[in-house]
């Protein structure tokens, strides 16, 4: 009997810590599983974290695009001003312009050019009488009319009559390099002129004018003579920084003028005047 309590006595501590051993890993499986399911949860949180983020980052572009468009919409309406923004009018005025500068310049004859100029005057100028006698018939192409139209042009012919008429007009009437910057100077300064001023334009100067718009047209005047006259003589340089530097300069100045007449004729023909006298006593030939 000594014997047998001895034995179950002795055996009683391995049975111990047996048990202890299967606490301890029973313990740290669950240690385990719960740092995994802490993982996983933290995980998830991540997960639904950056797909809120993304979810929201797309929202705000959405937004952003349809403030936009409606921002667009609102300043080509019917109801639209010179005060306005009216972006498609003054990309398809940019646009014109530098086509019509950029293949005389480069790839069409004098000859070839009045012929098809005076046919797209002609062509607008007969577009235009049937727009206002007839609006029953331009109603139909509202959804066109409203990114170019101002409000004032609804009952009167459109800048487009003499837009085409000073293209023509210029490059009849003045030297080939001559005609070039006028007609940049009236796709690029113009509209650049307008935008600045619509959206940072802060100290007026002259009426509907300011600061940062003349100086938006200077700049691109400058930029527009720079470049033609550099590629078009070789060495002058001196002569052809002085030449832009004046042109820019004068054409500014008269762009600041309260002149009753539409700019799109005033512009190009008053540069190409400025442009063509400071060629001359620059010695530039023409």
């Amino acid at each position: 009997m000594q014997y047998r309590k001895l034995e179950l006595m002795s055996s009683n501590p391995e049975e111990e810590v047996t048990t202890m051993s299967s606490e301890n890993e029973r313990e740290s499986e669950q240690e385990g599983e719960s740092k995994d399911k802490k993982r996983d949860r933290a995980s998830a949180q991540e997960k639904q974290s950056a797909s809120f983020k993304l979810t929201k980052f797309f929202t705000a572009i959405d937004d952003f695009f349809d403030a936009a468009i409606y921002r667009f919409k609102r300043q080509s309406s019917p109801n639209a001003t010179r005060y306005n923004l009216q972006l498609g009018r003054r990309l398809f005025h940019f646009s014109n312009g530098a086509v019509v500068a950029t293949m005389y310049n480069l790839f069409l004859e004098h000859r070839q050019v009045v012929y098809a100029l005076g046919l797209v005057a002609s062509l607008l100028y007969l577009i235009e009488q049937i727009r206002l006698a007839y609006p029953e018939i331009a109603g139909k192409f509202r959804w066109f009319s409203n990114f170019l139209l101002r409000a004032e042009e609804e009952i009167k012919e459109s800048a487009a009559v003499p837009y085409s008429m000073a293209l023509l007009l210029t490059i009849l009437s003045f030297p080939k390099v001559v005609a070039v910057i006028a007609i940049y100077t009236l796709a690029f300064a113009d509209p650049m002129s307008a935008i600045i001023g619509i959206l940072y334009g802060k100290r007026k100067i002259a009426r509907n004018k300011t600061l940062e718009g003349s100086l938006a047209f200077f700049v691109t005047t400058l930029t527009v003579c720079l470049l033609v006259l550099l590629t078009t003589y070789d060495g002058f340089y001196w002569a052809i920084i002085k030449v832009s530097v004046m042109v820019a300069l004068f054409s500014s100045m008269i762009e600041l003028l309260p002149i009753r007449i539409d700019d799109n004729l005033t512009i190009p023909l008053s540069t190409a005047i400025i442009a063509w006298i400071f060629c001359a006593m620059a010695g530039l030939p023409l």
